[in-house]
């Protein structure tokens, strides 16, 4: 195994840390834009075009991107993400608990 094979995927773990950052960029973008050009995405992505469309269409495939690909546009359109109620509230724990944590560090912090 490669020294960049071992970067990409660390031992337990689902994804490597270079594809979990470009996914979680991606999911950030597309939040914002309803229509992206999938020639800026690959830029983003450092991809070529062709990688970076078999990646987006592996996504949508597995079922982590709601979107549709326009090839003759050259498009990705995403479709309309709404959470339910039970992962509004997932959500809003995982933020609570982040800020509880903080909290915490701080008041042992300062105790100190």
């Amino acid at each position: 195994m490669t020294a960049n094979a071992t970067r990409q995927r660390a031992p337990g773990c689902g994804l490597g840390p270079i594809v979990r950052r470009a996914l979680v960029a991606l999911q950030t973008y597309c939040r914002i834009h309803q229509t992206i050009n999938t020639q800026l995405l690959a830029e983003r992505l450092n991809m070529d075009l062709e990688a970076a469309e078999k990646w987006i269409t592996n996504l949508i495939l597995n079922a982590r991107l709601n979107a549709k690909i326009d090839s003759k546009a050259g498009t990705v359109v995403m479709g309309t993400q709404t959470q339910s109620v039970h992962e509004q509230l997932v959500e809003r724990s995982k933020q609570l608990s982040v800020r509880t944590f903080m909290l915490a560090n701080t008041v042992v912090g300062t105790a100190r």
